[in-house]
């Protein structure tokens, strides 16, 4: 400000000074226009104010003076420095009036709160991966599918797939619900959200766990956690306009007991305008009811479901990890990330494209080295998603157990389960297995504290009462794998293999034997693969396209095969994306379904062609990560393999259609749909 606040009126002089130094935490005032005048510097805990001197003092530059001043607009830190002319030395001489001071944070944006340094860094950090870049130099927004249309939204926003989009549905929802699997990003979303709405609204970030006492406590330890424990500043946000606030909540579902979610919805409810919530999968029902209960408006709360990190998204953020990480010199970063994305689009059946666990199936890869030739060498995969359990278990086993005491016990459970065909698997059951761990090995380990560590850990989830499931199938499936692993040698060990081999056409038998042979890379294991595929299609025929040996495709001209222009690629990758989509809701977790099989039913047509497509996707991804174990011979073959199956496959496919092509087209016609179209003909049928 150039006059100074001494030339105004005394009665206007002080109301002046206290809006100021309200809003302002640095004033830089105009020195007085007097002979002589001097640098003045008020410098107290809630504001700095600094009168300069003057640069050639009443036309003298013998008496001349400038100031300097450097901020620190991340940590708030700021200094001060006077330049005074020396007559002596003929030069500036400097004086330091205020260093490394840490600036008050009064008010000067438009939501009033300024966030603390500390709470700045805690939500650039990824507390679940241990890597030292800030947390958004590699977000990626991720794509969210509304669960619960609602009229009131201005947009059909049954997708979100941008910030503006989010925020808008917030703004227009006022209550939104984020669920997702475990690590899937909703922390890091919230981040986002903080990030995107701090400077117009006064935004409190709380999680849930840290949930102790009452409401009002709870919400005044979240607001000091973000803006610092100034008392007048907590006492202006309840005074706060209620429209101005935001409350993000995170890991809602773990509160459990429903008076005490209610009680804190209730409260929040009266202070913020906008409610922001995260859940996990298996409790978004129960979150869904309870805000509700608290509404007047039943259809007030809008719910987005996180997706996946399919094809775009996948490549995204392996493209920002590996040159954030990966140094100049380690070669073709564009033929990293296509190795890297291969990698992971080769393991789509058997884990869920996080975002958590593609960062560390990168970093992984990074700090181990490795060149792009020796990727398929090594079996990232299978170590990275034990890696997973080892953390989501760690936190919550005691001091006696370590994680690879809880992975046998838990093998054993899984190993029941899978056994017994009884799934969800009860509560009864679980303990039960715990005690004969304990019979057998002598061990001393409480089966209600462990069967809780896993239910806290979420490697068991809750299905209906006393029944839990595992946390996914491929979870299931790689617990079943340990316990087979060490019953191998056994004569009941080799009968459950042959069973896996014989039913494999059912997905949970296929996703087990996939982890047994990435968890002991066995030559005589890849023999028997071999030898199982080779016996179930032993008189399966080879479709040959030089001969047509179809006797009802040889009626239609081959179709002409051109290459793929840039618009057909880029097609292309978006139905790639479509059809990762439509693959993951069909093989979302049923708990009910996957043990539900009819093992009578193995030979039917069905069940064999599903069979033999389980069997090539074992063989395709054995044949590159494994290569360096076999011999020359059982390579041959798996390659010879690899090139006939799929023929073999097509032909047994084809050739059913081709022998009931009457009743398909029978079928067909049928339909209510298909017989409005007057002009689609038996034989326009037949020919599509």
């Amino acid at each position: 400000m150039h006059h100074a606040i001494e030339w105004f009126e005394p009665t206007s002089k002080q109301n002046l000074k206290e809006a100021l130094l309200s809003k302002s935490s640095l004033l830089y005032l105009g020195h007085e226009h007097i002979t002589s005048a001097n640098s003045v510097t008020d410098f107290t805990s809630s504001h700095i104010i600094l009168t300069g001197g003057q640069l050639c003092n009443n036309g003298d530059w013998e008496n001349s003076e400038f100031h300097a001043s450097i901020l620190d607009t991340t940590t708030l830190s700021f200094s001060h420095y006077a330049f005074s002319w020396s007559k002596t030395s003929q030069q500036y001489i400097h004086q330091t009036i205020i260093e490394d001071h840490n600036l008050p944070n009064n008010p000067s944006t438009a939501n009033d709160f300024h966030v603390s340094l500390k709470f700045k860094e805690q939500l650039c950090k990824d507390s679940k991966i241990s890597i030292d870049l800030n947390l958004f130099d590699y977000f990626v927004f991720p794509k969210l599918r509304s669960s619960s249309p609602n009229p009131t939204q201005t947009k059909d926003l049954s997708y979100i797939q941008n910030s503006e989009q989010l925020i808008q549905t917030i703004k227009e929802q006022k209550v939104v619900l984020i669920s997702g699997a475990e690590d899937s990003g909703k922390t890091t979303l919230l981040k986002h959200i903080f990030k995107q709405l701090e400077n117009d609204y006064a935004c409190v970030f709380f999680d849930a766990r840290e949930m102790s006492g009452r409401p009002d406590r709870n919400i005044r330890n979240a607001f000091e956690d973000v803006y610092g424990d100034n008392y007048e500043d907590f006492e202006r946000f309840l005074q706060l306009d209620k429209e101005k606030k935001v409350l993000l909540l995170d890991n809602s579902d773990s509160i459990r007991k429903q008076e005490k979610l209610d009680l804190f919805l209730e409260y929040a409810k009266q202070k913020f305008e906008y409610i922001v919530l995260t859940s996990t999968l298996s409790f978004e029902t129960d979150i869904i009811q309870r805000v509700k209960a608290l509404l007047d408006d039943q259809t007030a709360i809008a719910h987005y479901r996180l997706q996946q990190f399919y094809r775009d998204k996948r490549k995204n953020l392996v493209s920002k990890m590996v040159l954030l990480l990966s140094p100049k010199s380690s070669g073709n970063h564009c033929e990293i990330i296509k190795l890297l994305c291969d990698g992971l689009q080769q393991q789509q059946y058997l884990t869920s494209y996080t975002p958590a666990f593609i960062i560390k199936y990168v970093l992984y890869y990074i700090r181990n080295g490795f060149s792009s030739a020796s990727l398929h060498e090594m079996n990232i995969f299978s170590k990275v998603f034990e890696a997973n359990l080892v953390e989501c278990l760690r936190p919550h086993l005691g001091k006696s157990i370590t994680p690879d005491k809880a992975f046998t016990i838990i093998g054993k459970i899984a190993y029941e389960t899978h056994i017994s065909r009884k799934y969800p698997i009860h509560q009864t059951t679980i303990e039960n297995v715990i005690e004969k761990y304990n019979d057998e090995y002598g061990s001393k380990i409480d089966p209600r504290k462990f069967f809780d560590s896993l239910v806290e850990s979420h490697i068991l989830i809750p299905n209906n009462g006393f029944y839990f499931q595992f946390m996914s199938n491929s979870v299931l499936a790689y617990f079943v794998a340990c316990e087979l692993i060490q019953n191998l040698s056994s004569t009941s060990g080799q009968a459950v293999l042959s069973e896996l081999f014989n039913n494999c056409c059912f997905t949970i038998n296929a996703d087990i034997l996939l982890f047994v042979i990435y968890k002991i890379e066995s030559p005589e294991l890849l023999s028997t693969i071999l030898e199982q595929i080779n016996k179930a299609t032993a008189d399966w025929q080879e479709y040959d396209v030089k001969t047509n040996n179809l006797a009802y495709l040889q009626r239609f001209a081959a179709p002409e095969i051109t290459p793929p222009t840039e618009t057909d690629k880029k097609n292309a990758d978006q139905l790639i994306v479509e059809h990762e989509e439509i693959t993951a809701e069909n093989y979302d977790f049923n708990a009910v379904s996957i043990y539900e099989y009819d093992i009578e039913e193995v030979d039917t047509w069905p069940n064999q062609f599903a069979k033999a497509l389980a069997m090539l996707i074992l063989i395709s991804r054995a044949l590159p990560y494994f290569e360096h174990h076999m011999k020359k011979d059982l390579k041959t073959a798996y390659a010879h393999k690899l090139y006939e199956l799929p023929n073999q496959i097509f032909f047994y496919f084809a050739k059913h259609v081709q022998d009931n092509l009457p009743n398909l087209v029978a079928a067909i016609q049928e339909d209510k749909l298909i017989a409005k179209k007057k002009d689609l003909t038996p034989e326009k049928i037949q020919e599509y």
